[in-house]
């Protein structure tokens, strides 16, 4: 999953980036 690799860079944005990864994701058609 995409959150997967973004969370090396931002491990302790993480929790915070997480909804917002997905939401974009989803809006994208890519979840």
């Amino acid at each position: 999953m995409a959150t997967d690799t973004m969370r090396l860079p931002m491990t302790p944005l993480t929790d915070a980036a997480r909804p917002v990864v997905e939401r974009a994701l989803k809006s994208a058609g890519l979840l």
